[in-house]
């Protein structure tokens, strides 16, 4: 399971400086934090909190803080939550079974997968399949009180790293409660252990409160409104739904612009069937007969997991577009104990026959979508040295600050290890307030244009800088273009000051 994990993501992760600039702030705060700089909440973040910058940091501090550091402890993370999954499903089915049962936690297409190398949210998922497991020995004649205390504990402080897990709450309370009463049906001792876990998410809501209440935090992220059902429907209908049951992938052209990928026939055949196949096996794990209580409470925390995910994502308000499939992710991770009754009925060798068609529509979906670091089967590397050859140049101009699009400016500054640094174009997409106030005293300055991932295009840029009258150098790199501004920030109107 580990070697397949990283096999499949080889892609991606050889191409570790092709991150976008949310995954690269988490790295940045690693940086800070290892020179001493330190902040509970992610830079720029209302909600988000530096759980991840943290674990980043341990590895930065091994590896040194390259990208490729930054998505292997994301990586790790999935990993490990991958493991847990095994490792709670094996007490109950065989351990044949329980691998093949975690399977589409390995081989997903690309909404579920990019959470795995994705570090603002790794951190959480993985404290919450650590929950899970713990709380899964509260059906044990000893220590079941201590487990469901540190499980309740484990639960709250994923909610911690990203409000994000705050989905997965009922589910583990439901799962703290099954297992409290399976393993003793006697209603004291099952209280007991319910009580024991429900004094854990107390001790542990601790750090969650101290975050909520202060004057940095945004709590909007967590509502749910009614007014936005249609809205979200159309595109869980539409979009998000059928990426993450692999019935419609989406794959970039280039960088991030994502567009439906026309399978070939066979591919569209073998991904009906899938589809097709997994809804058989959730029947068949809800109606199954004579499944042991054992299997049959972990299958029901899979099983509510999907009212839950659906109902949470036709509510809320951060629903855009395709891209939202990442909030379907929770009955998408949860998958293994959905299927676990069925595993368990129809027995290994068959269970594995009907899983087949879905992961190879999984794996398929997934792989294509890490283009450009894929084509075909192949794996293409080298895909980020413009980034590198751009650093250097800018450097050797004596260019030290920058300015760029968003999706540009955070992922050049950690690939630039901060030289130079690159601020956004505007202040209200500040992550990190001091950047800017070192731009703003900095001399000549560069305009950096992703060919992919900007949103002005590079005619626009000159256009401005003609307008305003400035000398400037153009020089390029690959898909990256620089202007080279021989002015300070502040004498070039309407472009450095926005």
């Amino acid at each position: 399971m580990v070697v397949l994990s990283f096999v499949y993501r080889l892609p991606p992760l050889l191409e570790a400086a092709d991150t976008n600039s949310d995954a690269a702030i988490v790295g940045l705060q690693a940086m800070h934090i290892l020179r001493g700089e330190f902040a509970w909440l992610l830079f720029g973040s209302t909600y988000q909190t530096s759980v991840d910058s943290l674990v980043a940091a341990a590895w930065f501090a091994v590896l040194g803080p390259t990208p490729f550091a930054l998505m292997l402890s994301a990586l790790v993370g999935h990993v490990v939550l991958t493991l847990l999954a095994y490792g709670t499903l094996a007490r109950y089915v065989s351990k044949a079974c329980a691998a093949w049962l975690v399977l589409p936690l390995i081989f997903c297409p690309a909404a579920v997968h990019g959470n795995a190398l994705y570090p603002p949210r790794q951190a959480a998922l993985t404290l919450v399949f650590a929950a899970l497991f713990v709380l899964d020995g509260a059906d044990r004649a000893r220590g079941a009180r201590t487990r469901a205390a540190a499980g309740g504990v484990l639960s709250v402080v994923a909610c911690f790293a990203d409000p994000y897990a705050l989905i997965f709450l009922p589910l583990i309370g439901l799962h703290l409660v099954f297992a409290a009463w399976g393993g003793t049906r006697a209603l004291g001792a099952t209280a007991a252990r319910v009580g024991a876990g429900v004094v854990g998410m107390v001790v542990g809501t601790m750090p969650l409160a101290l975050l909520l209440s202060s004057p940095g935090s945004r709590h909007g992220e967590t509502k749910l409104t009614m007014d936005v059902l249609a809205h979200n429907f159309a595109i869980l209908r539409e979009a998000c739904l059928p990426w993450v049951l692999g019935t419609k992938v989406y794959a970039p052209l280039h960088e991030m612009d994502y567009v439906p990928w026309v399978a070939p026939p066979a591919v569209v055949a073998v991904q009906w069937l899938g589809v097709v196949a997994l809804g058989g096996l959730l029947v068949v794990a809800a109606f199954a007969p004579r499944v042991p209580w054992a299997v049959r409470r972990i299958g029901l925390v899979g099983l509510v997991a999907v009212p839950l995910t659906v109902g949470g994502f036709l509510l809320s308000p951060m629903v855009m577009d395709h891209f939202s499939a990442r909030y379907l992710v929770a009955m998408m991770l949860l998958l293994p104990f959905a299927l676990a009754p069925a595993a368990y009925a129809l027995t290994t060798r068959r269970f594995a026959w009907c899983v087949a068609p879905y992961l190879v529509s999984a794996a398929v979906g997934g792989w294509v979508a890490y283009a450009p670091a894929t084509e075909g089967f192949a794996v293409r590397t080298n895909l980020s040295r413009d980034d590198e050859a751009m650093g250097a140049r800018l450097r050797g101009l004596g260019v030290h600050v920058a300015m760029a699009d968003y999706w540009v400016a955070y992922r050049e500054t950690f690939v630039f290890r901060e030289d130079p640094i690159v601020v956004p174009s505007h202040l209200a997409q500040d992550r990190y307030r001091p950047y800017r106030e070192v731009f703003a005293r900095g001399g000549e300055y560069a305009y950096l244009v992703d060919r992919w991932r900007s949103e002005e295009s590079e005619v626009t840029i000159r256009e401005r800088l003609e307008l305003a009258g400035v000398r400037f150098e153009r020089i390029e790199e690959g898909d990256l273009v620089a202007f080279v501004v021989r002015a300070p920030p502040g004498k070039t109107p309407g472009l450095a000051s926005r």
